[in-house]
């Protein structure tokens, strides 16, 4: 100022495109807008308190190499069993404004499983990530994908997301058949491993079983005790269930055939004539059943006396007055459902009788002797 005043700058301003400009204790200050580079233009104002005058700032922004960009938008959810190797997980986004994109380098980060593939902008599942999907051992909830970006001048740029994995109830299967089974009455007790027999991969499983009346099974943890009903032979058909929580379920059915063994054996007696004798028909079976029931086969009675079943199992043999010599006669134990029968041989042994005197009587003339034989009645 030719008059000595004292200046001072009123304003400045520059185009909002080229960056922003501030007075600082009586100096401009230029801030490039972001990524700006080339020649922008202060104009300023000054003044001594009553006159003003106008100038221009003309500043060169030289160019520097800005950092690339990167961002990886992951879809929202992927769903076991509906994946393959064209799915797509996520996609990426990279921007350099002053480098070619066949300069860049994209790649993606924390990949050593090989889950990922990248073609073009997106991220694809391999083969490998298909199947650690679909793996209920892994059961993966959720997948991150993180990529990097560098161009070979700045540091390289890394981003990630990520993507919740939708489970799948698979239901049970048969891992492994139960064969039939096939037992002697009156079996030893034994299991079968139901958690052998049936697996599901991704559920614990309740197991049951249907079918059975005399073959008995309790299961407790998997494991099915398999016992006998006491004195029974036959077959049934059993049928195990193995059922998921979320109602999924898968059976098998097991032939369970219980031959018989017999439990009964035939029975001799010796009896005095004239005198009832109980025999204990049960002391040489093998009957194991608290049920089992003592009758006769009426078809197969005695010939020469009588027999009646007492109420603890024995029956009581009665010989026809008189009689001795031989008899036999037919009993039936029923026991677990099941009849057998075998014959009782009865060995009748005679007494000495006392003798038995009948009045007799006579005819002869007077004075006429007469000969009288009293013994053959």
């Amino acid at each position: 100022d030719i008059d000595g005043d004292k200046l001072s700058i009123q304003s400045a301003s520059v185009p909002e495109a080229q960056g922003t400009v501030e007075i600082v204790d009586g100096k401009l200050v230029f801030t490039p807008a972001e990524n700006f580079n080339g020649d922008a233009e202060i104009t300023y104002t000054i003044t001594d308190g009553s006159l003003t005058d106008q100038a221009k700032v003309a500043v060169t922004v030289n160019p520097v190499n800005d950092a690339p960009t990167i961002k990886v938008d992951a879809v929202e959810s992927i769903t076991e069993d509906a994946v393959n190797t064209d799915t797509v997980v996520a996609t990426l986004e990279v921007v350099d404004i002053d480098t070619p994109e066949e300069q860049l380098t994209v790649s993606l980060e924390n990949n050593s499983n090989g889950y990922f593939a990248l073609v073009g902008d997106e991220v694809k599942l391999t083969q490998a990530g298909v199947d650690a999907v679909n793996n209920d051992e892994l059961n993966l909830k959720d997948l991150t994908i993180s990529a990097s970006v560098s161009d070979g001048v700045n540091p390289t740029v890394s981003d990630s997301d990520s993507l919740i994995v939708n489970r799948v109830n698979d239901a049970p299967t048969v891992d492994n058949v139960i064969s039939d089974q096939v037992l002697a009455e009156d079996f030893t007790i034994y299991t079968i491993d139901l958690n052998d027999a049936f697996k599901d991969s991704d559920s614990a499983l309740n197991f049951s079983v249907s079918g059975n009346s005399n073959v008995l099974v309790s299961i407790e943890n998997g494991i099915a005790t398999i016992s006998p009903t006491a004195d029974w032979n036959g077959s049934e058909a059993l049928t195990f269930t193995a059922t998921d929580p979320s109602g999924e379920s898968v059976s098998q059915t097991v032939n369970f055939t219980v031959a018989p063994v017999a439990d009964i054996e035939s029975d001799r007696a010796t009896v005095v004539e004239d005198t009832p004798t109980i025999i204990k028909v049960l002391g040489n079976d093998t009957f194991e059943g608290d049920d089992k029931v003592v009758s006769l086969d009426t078809n197969n009675g005695p010939a020469n006396g009588t027999v009646s079943v007492n109420s603890d199992g024995s029956v009581t043999y009665t010989p026809n007055d008189n009689y001795h010599g031989t008899d036999s006669f037919t009993y039936i134990v029923t026991s677990g459902g099941v009849s057998e029968s075998t014959t009782v041989n009865v060995d009748v042994t005679p007494v000495n009788d006392a003798p038995v005197a009948t009045n007799d009587n006579a005819v002869t003339d007077e004075d006429t002797p007469v000969t009288i034989d009293v013994l053959p009645n």
